[in-house]
């Protein structure tokens, strides 16, 4: 019998489902759905670290030896498990679309993996640990996170003023490091705890919200120079407090459009 958590999360049911009897589902294949939600809730549990094909067995009810019908070993359901886990942290790319500015397009990526992290912190943790430890799955990570670099590259580059060179690579370089800089304050709190200190910082925000925020903050100053931050209703995110702008189309600084008229020579 699969243990009950307090809190199901989207991920943790969406692997559920595939262990539920319905018309035309086989057996086989929601055996194996049942040893990957297993393996989740071992991996939130205890970490990568600490995992074990017996206790994914026991967690599952099934024997050991029906864990090794479908997986090789304990990585094998990991890296399955985990890939996934991935693909759900960086959220819906039609929601992002639909942000009526670029700071919101900014913080919804940014609020999707935070808030990823914080509802998982052993899943998370657990792909830090797996990034570290084995070749396969590093491979994965980097490939995730190339599509993930040329996916916001793009999407700022479109909200860029128009006569800017699509193929800048100034861009594609600063959403890299930025996106090192949340791998490394993600891994800081969830997986080290260098930085747990952070979440303190905003305001002993439990979410995770306005650590992204924050965050989206520094994102926005770097990849729009001279540009408007919107201006919201209600509390600022952190860091925010004294700033103002409006909701309008954003206006480069004298900076920026000097660099889109020396490109346009």
């Amino acid at each position: 019998m699969m243990a009950k958590t307090a809190h199901t999360s989207a991920f943790l049911l969406n692997l559920q489902e595939g262990t539920e009897a319905r018309p035309g589902r086989k057996k086989s294949d929601r055996t194996l759905a049942r040893i990957r939600l297993a393996t989740a809730h071992c991996l939130e549990r205890s970490g990568y670290n600490s995992l074990k094909a017996s206790a994914i067995s026991l967690e599952a009810g099934l024997s050991e030896g029906s864990f090794y019908v479908y997986f090789e070993d304990k990585n094998q359901a990991a890296i399955s498990v985990l890939s996934d886990f991935l693909q759900y942290g960086i959220g819906s790319p039609h929601e992002r679309g639909r942000a009526s500015n670029a700071f919101e397009a900014i913080r919804a990526t940014n609020r999707v993996w935070i808030q990823t992290a914080v509802e998982h912190p052993g899943l998370t943790r657990s792909v830090l640990q797996l990034v570290d430890s084995d070749a396969e799955f590093a491979k994965i990570y980097t490939s995730h996170n190339k599509r993930w670099h040329e996916m916001v590259s793009g999407s700022v580059l479109r909200r860029y003023p128009s006569g800017y060179d699509n193929s800048d690579l100034s861009i594609m370089f600063a959403v890299v490091a930025m996106g090192a800089m949340m791998d490394e304050v993600v891994r800081g709190i969830f997986s080290t705890g260098t930085y747990a200190h952070l979440l303190h910082l905003v305001g002993h925000d439990k979410t995770g919200r306005q650590l992204a925020d924050a965050l989206s903050v520094i994102w926005f100053r770097v990849l729009y120079p001279g540009a408007e931050l919107p201006q919201e209703k209600g509390r600022q995110p952190y860091l925010m407090s004294e700033l103002d702008g409006t909701l309008a189309e954003l206006n480069f600084g004298s900076l920026t459009k000097a660099s889109v008229a020396a490109r346009a020579k």
